[in-house]
């Protein structure tokens, strides 16, 4: 019972991708059950075998996406944490996102922190911490960021993160 037969397709969950099944939005045309003989028709098969896409590869996924802000949010803070600079920085643009159904998911991120006016013995909440606008202080970070969500665990890693 335990044993999977060779034809059984895994269903995902739904992860977080703004209330989508992960098949829809992902590069397929429409969540469907699996192609078998005689029970879909040719274009519907043809359309989703040579789409180019391959399970697991990485998706363009909008910039202004819930996960992808949540994203950006925990790279922001693995930032403040790792630098000795006396603000906070806070996310202030997201440039480009990609998204990858690994084990939960992995985003991709180019995105730029700016200094704010916030202190870090403050320990303010970001969302209320203004950008710096003393031009002295004004600072701007161009960061790649890869950040791996895993929902059942509760789990947010950020390994990656690299600015200048």
């Amino acid at each position: 019972m335990g044993r999977r037969g060779k034809d059984t397709e895994l269903q995902l969950p739904t992860l977080g991708l703004s209330g989508r099944h992960p098949q829809q939005g992902l590069g397929h045309r429409e969540a469907r059950e699996p192609c078998t003989s005689g029970e879909a028709g040719p274009d519907f098969c043809s359309q989703d075998l040579n789409s180019g896409l391959k399970p697991g590869f990485p998706e363009t996924i909008k910039t202004d996406d819930p996960g992808v802000l949540a994203a950006a949010r925990h790279s922001v803070e693995r930032f403040n944490n790792c630098t000795d600079d006396i603000f906070l920085f806070k996310e202030s643009f997201v440039r480009r996102a990609l998204v990858q159904i690994v084990k939960g998911l992995k985003y991709m991120l180019e995105v730029e922190f700016s200094r704010t006016t916030c202190r870090k013995t403050s320990h303010a909440q970001l969302d209320n911490c203004d950008f710096q606008s003393n031009h002295t202080l004004k600072q701007t970070l161009s960061c790649y960021s890869e950040v791996w969500v895993i929902p059942w665990l509760q789990k947010v890693e950020v390994p990656v993160l690299r600015c200048h």
